[in-house]
């Protein structure tokens, strides 16, 4: 229970070179956030940091607060793991480190050559476990099985005891969180190949894991539901994270009416989700082309989020087609403008 407290004072620093953590892993938000200028900085400093009261473990909060302010507050993280190699740094820490670099290169021979260091530190870096499972990887099954593979390794190593005091804190606990990266890249190759009952079930693993999914796979794991024609489920997982104001949510909600026989409660989430981002239906019926890229940051109620949705919707659309023509009607008869 010691490691889960300490990584807690950890996770309440505000400040990292003039940085909110909340701008590096807050997905929950109405504004998506842009993009820092180094995706792990809030990472790498809290890493740093949570080592320290490994070692130093504060007798209170208040004690906590004070040394933060002290030894971290206005410091570069760089600054701070120089020092930290100076102490108690083992090479799991700078495995991780070297990933870091290594995930922040433009080049694949960069980041490849940082993964065969990192592995040779730390076998069980679950960073490079995922990039390595997917260079050696014969094809798309083998990739899985690989990652699989990948995640019951760093689960063993770090413990039964962790994972179940941990389970309901992963990602808030700084240390699990290249782990999460692992969980997530399964998840999302399961999607690509359709494998929609395994994805179903590593998202569900995902959350219990980490209920605030700072990962954002819920959307995908509501798509998933409706995909497989799993209404009820669906209506569970919208009624566990209400985010009606937000494009997918909102018409995933009608296909959720619609599967349920609701076709009253279908209407009226079609009007809804018809407020919430009357863009959707320009790209959804055809009237307009999706962009070839999308950069992956969106602000509510605009045409960004409208691509976001689309390209999220974009399973569901496939398997459920007579509700994207009723809907179509239902609009023409309303003498819906979408243009």
């Amino acid at each position: 229970m010691k490691r889960k407290k300490q990584i807690q004072i950890v996770d309440e620093v505000d400040d990292v070179d003039g940085m909110d953590e909340g701008d590096f892993d807050d997905f929950d938000s109405g504004q998506m956030p842009m993009p820092p200028h180094d995706p792990y900085l809030s990472e790498r400093f809290n890493r740093v940091m949570g080592r320290y009261f490994e070692r130093n473990t504060p007798r209170n909060i208040e004690e906590a607060n004070r040394v933060m302010q002290s030894r971290f507050a206005g410091r570069k993280v760089d600054d701070l793991v120089v020092e930290a190699r100076k102490g108690d740094w083992g090479d799991a820490d700078e495995a991780q480190e070297i990933m870091f670099d290594a995930m922040a290169s433009d080049s694949q021979d960069g980041l490849m050559q940082g993964v065969d260091k990192a592995l040779a530190l730390d076998p069980n870096n679950a960073d490079a476990l995922l990039f390595t499972s997917m260079r050696h990887a014969q094809d798309r099954d083998d990739a899985i099985r690989r990652i699989r593979a990948a995640i019951t390794q760093v689960e063993a190593a770090f413990g039964p005891e962790f994972m179940e005091e941990n389970k309901g804190h992963f990602w808030g606990n700084v240390f699990t969180r290249p782990y999460m990266r692992l969980r997530l890249g399964l998840f999302e190759i399961l999607n690509e190949e359709e494998r929609w009952d395994e994805a179903i079930a590593e998202a569900e693993a995902m959350l219990e894991l980490n209920p605030n999914d700072n990962q954002g796979v819920r959307d995908h794991l509501l798509i998933d539901y409706l995909t497989v024609g799993n209404a009820k489920a669906a209506r569970a997982l919208m009624k566990r994270y209400p985010e009606g104001h937000m494009a997918v949510h909102a018409w995933a909600n009608v296909f959720e009416k619609h599967l349920s026989n609701n076709k009253e409660g279908a209407r009226k989430a079609l009007a809804a989700a018809l407020r919430c981002n009357p863009h959707v239906p320009k790209y959804m019926f055809g009237m307009k082309r999706l962009p070839s890229e999308f950069s992956g940051y969106y602000s509510p109620g605009t045409e960004s989020e409208a691509v976001y949705c689309m390209g999220t919707l974009m399973p569901l659309l496939l398997a459920h087609e007579k509700i994207i023509l009723w809907m179509a009607e239902t609009l023409a008869k309303r003498g819906t403008n979408l243009h």
